[in-house]
């Protein structure tokens, strides 16, 4: 419903602004390139991190065409990126969209953490969800980094215990998670 409205407000106050031609085939090319996808998919949740992902990777992408509108949004949407913090990230595991190979390095990650006697301490911490912080100008050396997995931290883990998901599927291959109980019930 919100989709709707806030469409109807777009056609309804479309005359309040002087568009151009030439700036409405860019605003056009833009949301054609950058913004179809993740607006239809934005209420999945199990996909939000990973199409922040991409998003960002295209937007940065974008500057090649048209710099200025890239860099604004860019500069906006980093302020927005709860889905990378490290506890929601994870839900990346659900996401049929991300690559096996990613998955797999994933749940690599997840058990060298269970693993792990750093981990005890997780339940002491305070596990309200944090949102993920980049600095703008930090935007470039993120991007080269192995994402989801290198958001991945001890606090992840808290994700299966405030959703009781058995972590029982990390242990097994990605192509299996389908016919997992403790998977399915996470997805």
């Amino acid at each position: 419903m919100a989709k709707t409205i806030y469409s109807i407000k777009i056609l309804l106050l479309r005359s309040e602004f002087a568009i151009t031609g030439v700036e409405e085939k860019a605003l056009c090319g833009f949301i054609v390139v950058n913004y179809i996808k993740p607006w239809f998919t934005a209420n999945k949740t199990t996909e939000a991190p990973w199409n922040d992902i991409l998003l960002l990777k295209n937007l940065n992408k974008y500057k090649e065409k048209d710099a200025i509108v890239a860099g604004a949004c860019l500069q906006k949407f980093v302020n927005h990126l709860w889905y990378l913090a490290d506890e929601l990230v994870l839900f990346s595991l659900f996401d049929d969209n991300v690559p096996l190979e990613e998955k797999q390095r994933m749940t690599k990650k997840l058990r060298e953490l269970i693993n792990s006697k750093e981990t005890e301490d997780v339940e002491d911490e305070d596990l309200t969800p944090k949102k993920y912080l980049l600095p703008y100008d930090e935007l470039n050396d993120f991007l080269e980094k192995d994402l989801p997995c290198s958001l991945i931290t001890k606090r992840s883990l808290s994700l299966f215990k405030r959703f009781k998901i058995s972590t029982s599927f990390i242990q097994t291959d990605a192509n299996e998670w389908s016919y997992n109980v403790s998977f399915n019930k996470g997805k």
